[in-house]
């Protein structure tokens, strides 16, 4: 052991006595054992370090300034008398462009390894850190310069990226200038922690946490991503099996051209993303083996896109988009999913698709602006309709020459829509089964299929349509009759309605339809198939049209026109 120091001593001695500004130096340091320590200070340009230690409770400290200097430190196994790898502590720090850094802490042998990296560079630098084991750390600061590239790659559990050898750091990858790009792997990810941070152009960061299925210390892995700049990408993927049991991405971007995909695998997901600016696009998947996924998209600027997907039970969905020609598209599949959507521009896009079993999902759809689409679907299997129950949909549309379209099957769904707004025919839409056409007014469709549905539309709209089916199924071509009763279909079409119509079809028995008109050169359609159907008509203007047509027996029809 005496031996072992001098020799440490030694080779200290020859670093610290290296010429002060000497060019084209190399330092080799080697320790064995526990408690040891190497410094090593370097100035000048194309300088060189190595520093290797095996053991336990070891630190090294390499501070190198100057262009194309390099360091390496690898710290790892146990000594001859058996010490793990562990507590061992590695600062690196470089000034200047050009210069690069290499990690390796292996591990030894038992649990918490507790080792720490901490690397920091100024200038246009690159960063590799390899850590296998337990509850290790690392942190990454980059200032300064273009081209930097940070790569962190962990092995094991409890590992952590961030706040883990700085207390006061923010992020545990933090980069600042052009061309900036961070990747980080966690594998396994069990209570696994990164951070990144990037202010610049052109920067990407990719966040990979893995873990393996059946893992004993299954926790949580937790990813954040926040970026400032022009043409910055974020991919998150948290790719666990049945472990751990709770993923969490949260991305934050602030420029043009972003683009942020979260995909995540397990339980009780959660994934938040914010975007500013122009031609953002996120993509949100949630796929897990257990109930409550979460996310939260929230997007500012023109031409953004969100698409989210989750699946299981339990999911909710919240995105909102201030721009215009957003597109959203969220796809939810189990049960007691809810999806709320808030666009405001102008010809936005949005399909919500609830299925698979779709029971007690909700969807809360309000847009502002002109020639807006807004799509539902809430369907089972298409094996019985039984297979979609207690679902609702509540849209609010407020602009002129906006679209709506609401498909359900199975019974005791809900279809609640409001439009208001100016209903000139110029640049709005309608379905055409190949897509949309211009020069449409605003239109509402609802599909409903089974027993004891209820639609509410209220139009304050010239030249509004609405066409609620009711107790049918739609079929190629149009439609055909399904069982369904006690359906329930009220339309109001205001003062401000003119020129508007509406269709109200019902198959079955004991149907009820409402339709109040009060604006001018209104029309009204019901056609109602089966027994003890109920139609009701109020026209209260003039130049209107009412027309009520009913098959079977015990139907009543009333009609009342001022």
């Amino acid at each position: 052991m005496k031996l072992s120091i001098l020799s440490t001593v030694s080779a200290l001695a020859l670093v610290a006595a290296a010429p002060a500004y000497a060019q084209s130096n190399t330092s080799a340091v080697t320790q064995s054992g526990s408690g040891q320590i190497a410094a090593v200070t370097q100035t000048g340009s194309i300088n060189g370090s190595m520093v290797t230690q095996t053991g336990t409770n070891n630190e090294a400290d390499v501070t190198q300034s100057g262009t194309n200097a390099s360091s390496s430190v690898a710290q790892s196994g146990t000594n001859g008398s058996g010490d793990a790898l562990r507590n061992n502590k590695v600062t690196v720090k470089q000034s200047g462009n050009s210069a690069a850094s290499t990690v390796v802490q292996e591990p030894g042998v038992g649990v918490d390894n507790r080792n720490r990296v901490l690397v920091e560079q100024d200038g246009d630098n690159t960063s590799s850190v390899l850590q296998a084991g337990t509850a290790n750390g690392a942190e990454v600061h980059q200032g300064g310069g273009s081209g930097n590239n940070s790569t962190i790659d962990q092995s094991g559990a409890l590992n952590s990226i961030g706040d883990v050898v700085d207390d006061n750091a923010s992020a545990g990858v933090t980069q600042f200038g052009n061309n900036n790009g961070s990747s980080i792997d966690q594998n396994p990810a069990t209570r696994a922690v990164a951070s990144v941070f990037q202010s610049g152009d052109a920067n990407m960061s990719s966040i990979r946490q893995e873990t393996a299925a059946g893992s004993s210390s299954a926790d949580a892995s937790l990813a954040s991503v926040s970026q400032s700049g022009l043409s910055n990408e974020s991919t998150i993927n948290q790719l666990s099996g049945t472990n751990p049991s709770l993923l969490d991405a949260t991305v934050i971007q602030n420029g043009t051209d972003n683009l942020s995909s979260i995909d995540q695998s397990g339980a009780q997901n959660s994934a938040f993303v914010t975007q500013g600016g122009t031609n953002n696009a996120s993509s949100v998947t949630q796929t897990a083996t257990a109930p409550g996924a979460d996310a939260i998209v929230a997007q500012n600027g023109n031409d953004n896109r969100s698409s989210v997907n989750q699946s299981a039970a339990s999911n909710s969905a919240n995105v909102t988009q201030n721009a215009n020609n957003s597109v959203s598209d969220v796809k939810q599949a189990g049960t007691a999913n809810s999806a709320k959507l808030m666009q405001s521009g102008t010809n936005n896009d949005n399909f919500i698709d609830q299925r698979l079993y779709a029971n007690n999902n909700s969807v809360d759809v309000t847009q502002g602006g002109t020639g807006n689409a807004a799509r539902t679907v809430q369907v089972g299997q298409r094996v019985q309709a039984t297979d979609a129950t207690n679902n609702q949909v509540k849209l609010v549309q407020s602009g002129s020459n906006n679209f709506s379209g609401t498909s359900q099957e199975g019974s005791g769904n809900l279809a609640d829509i409001k439009v208001s707004g100016a209903g000139v025919s110029v640049a709005g839409r309608q379905t055409t089964g190949a897509g949309y056409r211009d020069n449409e007014p605003p239109e509402t469709d609802v599909w409903q299929v089974s027993d004891n549905n209820k639609a509410f539309i209220d139009q304050a709209s010239d030249a509004s349509r609405v066409t609620i089916y009711q107790g049918l199924e739609q079929v190629t071509g149009g439609y055909e009759l399904a069982p369904g009763s006690n359906n329930d279909a009220n339309v109001t079409q205001t003062a401000a309605a003119d020129n508007s119509r509406a269709d109200v079809i019902q198959g079955g028995s004991n149907h009820t339809a409402n339709v109040m008109q009060s604006g001018a050169d209104n029309d009204s359609y019901l056609n109602q198939m089966g027994t003890g159907n109920t139609a009701t008509v109020s026209q209260l203007s003039y130049g209107n049209l009412s027309t009520i047509d009913q098959s079977g027996t015990g139907n009543t029809a009333t009609v009342t026109q001022n």
